[in-house]
């Protein structure tokens, strides 16, 4: 399957990525590994008319110590934490389910942590093309009022994939989210 079309931007800080993403709103997408992102846009299950690569932004790209606490950047690659022996060492749980994300294709060329936190949730019916998705009733997920997992759900079943989103509740870490709203609260 073919991408669809759409305008690829590099922004060279984060404070032009912020730029990029205020000017153009939902109608874009982040990219970083894009190992979730692309393969979602070929199933035409997200269409960005503009993706914002991290690529450049090295800013978000660490391992490193302060305080008794470990800090991981977003955009550092899953075959980084799973190379470093200080993540190894203090959060053996979280390494380990890094270690399991996906084929190693995903872990040593391209899957970054942040990719890996901000995965969409999967469903067998609603991850399908839109070819597949065009003979059904619109699940919750795709704004209607069906769950083709559960029969009956008042909601969506889909599943999180994100190993290293789960490792990270249970280990009670804490995710620092920066916007384009300082200061705005996180729900």
């Amino acid at each position: 399957m073919q991408l669809p079309g759409f305008e690829y931007l590099e922004p060279r800080n984060i404070d032009e990525a912020f730029d990029m993403l205020g000017a153009h709103g939902a109608g874009c997408a982040v990219l970083a590994g894009g190992t979730d992102l692309i393969v979602r846009m070929k199933l035409r299950l997200q269409s960005p008319r503009f993706l914002v690569s991290l690529k450049h932004l090295n800013d978000l790209d660490y391992i490193r110590e302060d305080a008794g606490c470990l800090l991981i950047g977003a955009a550092t690659p899953l075959a980084r934490i799973i190379a470093a022996e200080n993540v190894r060492a203090q959060l053996p749980a979280f390494h380990e389910a890094v270690a399991a994300v996906g084929a190693r294709s995903i872990q040593h060329v391209r899957g970054t942590l942040g990719g890996n936190l901000c995965q969409d949730n999967r469903c067998r019916f609603y991850n399908q093309s839109a070819f597949f998705r065009s003979a059904r009733q619109a699940c919750h997920k795709a704004g209607g009022t069906i769950c083709y997992a559960r029969d009956g759900s008042d909601r969506c079943r889909s599943t999180c994939q994100s190993d290293g989103a789960t490792a990270l509740m249970a280990l009670d870490a804490k995710v620092t989210l920066r916007g384009l709203v300082p200061n705005a609260p996180f729900l």
